[in-house]
């Protein structure tokens, strides 16, 4: 009877030292295995956008009153930065200058509109086409690049300008200063009668 209990005795002794063992290996692949989840919950949220909004009424309010308004179906910030614009139509609108309020007191406006457009917070890009009107030049261009604060408008590829005395196609038009520039340029010009 003594030899068994030595035995129990002994078998009990060395399950100690083994359970603690096993615990702290098993602690170790616990901070393993949590610390590779993090990682992968870091890289997740880094593809969440930081905003996304829905049905949007923008306005930017200048020295001079309200200068841009833009509204939208939807606007979120992609992985890169930039704002993603869906189905929106801007207006900005153009102050004469000082010099020019002399000769035009007529506030002028831009409209643009797309279904989609990517906006680094200085320039839009427009890689699905865009619409373009200012004051009663009217244009679509198959790609373009439009700058609000200088005003200008840069298509590639094909591009259409429509007026009721004209129709010009033609390929990478570019519009500044109330002037378009291009290359390529097809017309049909209508007569008044």
């Amino acid at each position: 009877m003594k030899s068994l209990l030595k035995i129990n005795q002994l078998k009990s002794g060395r399950l100690i030292p083994i359970f603690f063992l096993s615990l702290c290996v098993l602690s170790l692949v616990m901070v393993a295995v949590l610390n590779g989840k993090k990682t992968q919950d870091l890289k997740g949220r880094e593809k969440v956008a930081r905003f996304e909004v829905f049905n949007f009424e923008y306005y930017r309010i200048g020295a001079q009153g309200v200068s841009v308004v833009a509204l939208g179906k939807k606007a979120r910030e992609n992985v890169k930065g930039m704002n993603e614009l869906e189905h929106f139509s801007v207006t900005n609108f153009t102050f004469p200058s000082q010099e020019s309020q002399r000769k035009e007191k007529v506030l002028g406006q831009e409209n643009l509109q797309s279904s989609f457009a990517l906006y680094d917070n200085q320039e839009i890009f427009f890689p699905q086409g865009v619409n373009y009107q200012r004051n009663k030049t009217k244009f679509w261009s198959q790609i373009a690049q439009y700058n609000p604060d200088i005003k200008e408008l840069k298509g590639e590829g094909e591009f259409i300008v429509l007026d009721e005395n004209y129709k010009i196609r033609g390929q990478n038009i570019t519009y500044r200063e109330n002037k378009i520039y291009a290359k390529n340029i097809y017309g049909i010009l209508k007569v008044k009668q």
